[in-house]
């Protein structure tokens, strides 16, 4: 799949990344995905981290693989694009 707004990576819990859609980012703040970056100030590896009112920076979080169905279905449902591991 090219360009997913949402990759969900199978690290042993589902690893939520948001690279570049603003919409992914702006959905999931807005429903209580909290970018989990954001207890490192303002970069995070040299990137900067994704705040509400921003058009760039990295946003992660992560859910519980049992909640993963749950919110592919909420994303999708948004008109956003996932790819996912599982």
């Amino acid at each position: 799949m090219a360009n997913p707004d949402i990759y969900i990576k199978d690290e042993g819990y589902a690893d939520c990344r948001l690279h570049k859609s603003q919409k992914a980012k702006e959905w999931c703040h807005e429903n209580g995905y909290t970018n989990s970056l954001i207890d490192f100030g303002k970069t995070w590896c040299g990137q900067p981290i994704w705040y509400p009112g921003m058009t760039t920076g990295v946003y992660k979080f992560a859910l519980l693989i049992s909640h993963v169905p749950e919110f592919i279905k909420a994303a999708e449902a948004a008109g956003l694009i996932i790819e996912s591991e599982f």
